[in-house]
């Protein structure tokens, strides 16, 4: 009896101890951006900055040392030209392709849904500091402004943030807009 006593308690500090060697769970953070017209939510150990001077937002997963490149997201949203429309526009309209170390477009479709509406999607590769980096890019009219989201990884470790990235882009969301940004062009620059 003595041993299984003995046994019980051993077993319950071990397992107090255990618990305590959990990775805390990260919270959510809820952010919203009434200038852009945008709302989101992001893992609370990622970073958040808001760009006023350009229209946009970014958000950052934490790099494991400071010359690593970590996924993050660009958010930017302008006034586009009047008549502008995506149907049309091409990929070598889009792509960066001269701004850029090898680039490679991987994929272009002008007729892409996001957010259960028409977007123009592009996926490219490129090279930034020696690493290669995968950008997969949403170009959305809604009520008269141009959203341009820039979803950026470093190609090698996509498959480590490739769930974080969809669940921010799923949590986007529409909220009504004020004036956005002054004209801007749909060229779209780079997140790396």
């Amino acid at each position: 009896m003595r041993k299984t006593a003995l046994f019980a308690l051993i077993a319950c500090l071990c397992l107090a101890l255990l618990a305590g060697c959990a990775p805390a769970q990260v919270q959510p953070v809820a952010y919203t951006n009434k200038d852009l017209g945008l709302s989101l939510t992001y893992a609370g150990n990622w970073g958040l900055r808001e760009d006023t001077l350009n229209a946009a937002v970014i958000v950052a997963a934490p790099a494991a040392k400071a010359e690593d490149f970590a996924a993050n997201l660009v958010i930017t949203a302008a006034q586009p030209a009047e008549g502008f429309a995506l149907a049309g526009l091409t990929a070598e309209q889009l792509t960066p392709a001269g701004e850029l170390a090898e680039f490679a477009l991987e994929e272009f479709d002008a007729a892409r849904a996001f957010k259960g509406e028409p977007a123009v999607y592009l996926r490219y590769t490129h090279t930034y500091n020696g690493d290669v980096i995968r950008v997969d890019q949403y170009l959305q009219l809604h009520n008269g402004t141009l959203y341009t989201y820039t979803f950026s990884c470093e190609k090698a470790v996509y498959a480590d943030y490739e769930m974080a990235i969809i669940s921010l882009r799923d949590s986007i969301a529409y909220t009504k807009a004020a004036s956005p940004a002054p004209s801007a062009s749909p060229a779209t620059s780079p997140a790396a």
